[in-house]
């Protein structure tokens, strides 16, 4: 199998962390998710975490506009 590029591995990475928070706040809601959950449940640092996102609002506004349809 190829190597991925940087771009790629960082986009799978994003995906992982959003799909983990998806599932989190399915799970728990928005109050019992974590950063540090968050990461964990995806396979990830928290450092991982903060260089793809701010914050937890900023993971879970980014959820809602993919799910509204937006980029």
């Amino acid at each position: 199998m190829a190597r991925l590029t940087r771009e790629q591995s960082q986009a799978l990475t994003r995906e992982k962390l959003l799909a983990s928070a998806s599932e989190m706040v399915a799970r728990d809601g928005y109050s019992g998710a974590s950063i540090e959950r968050i990461a964990e449940e995806a396979g990830f640092s928290k450092g991982a975490f903060y260089s793809n996102f701010t914050n937890k609002e900023d993971i879970f506004l980014q959820l809602l506009e993919r799910n509204a349809g937006g980029d």
